[in-house]
């Protein structure tokens, strides 16, 4: 008699439905649909406010490129939004002079095991990446986007105060008069 209790109460159950409830609406979030163009202004501090750091690659110096921006600049700033626009980046620009690194002085650098390949960019190539990099920070940084606790590549964090957060969140957490946080 249980047995067919079970088996009628089962038969008795609805069905699950065929088609799942319909989802929650959600906000709309933002979005970053394209960059904006960049001014002559944008693109000469770009140029201007970084050291000069001249790879096999580039075809002139970048400190005679730094000299001479005034000339180029609206030819330079014509790539950088043209790039941005079209979501395009220049394949002479996607190339690398990778060299060897060694990781300490101390190491003797005919091991190949103790470099490290650092890989060196054409200058205007880092100045594109520079010109995307900031929209999309500002964008990030403007719409809450960014884990509260991330420190990387963020201005004013570094590993010292990803620390300090972790370290102050642990003494939070313990009771006091806790052995360990007993000096």
């Amino acid at each position: 008699m249980t047995s067919r209790f079970f088996l009628m109460r089962r038969l008795q159950t609805p069905a699950a439905p065929s088609h799942p409830p319909p989802p929650f609406p959600t906000p709309p979030s933002p979005c970053l649909s394209t960059f904006s163009p960049l001014t002559d202004s944008d693109v000469s501090q770009l140029l201007l406010s970084r050291r000069p750091t001249t790879c096999a690659l580039d075809p002139i110096p970048s400190s005679l490129l730094q000299t001479i921006t005034p000339d180029i600049l609206p030819f330079v700033t014509s790539l950088v939004n043209s790039s941005l626009s079209s979501g395009c980046f220049p394949s002479s620009f996607k190339l690398a002079h990778v060299t060897p690194l060694l990781k300490k002085p101390t190491l003797d650098p005919s091991i190949i095991q103790n470099n490290r390949p650092v890989s060196l960019l054409p200058f205007l190539s880092k100045t594109i990446e520079r010109a995307a990099s900031n929209q999309l920070s500002s964008f990030l940084l403007q719409n809450n986007l960014l884990d509260p606790h991330q420190s990387g590549f963020r201005p004013g964090h570094s590993t010292e105060t990803a620390l300090l957060s972790v370290s102050l969140r642990s003494h939070l957490c313990l009771p006091e008069g806790h052995p360990e946080l007993d000096g």
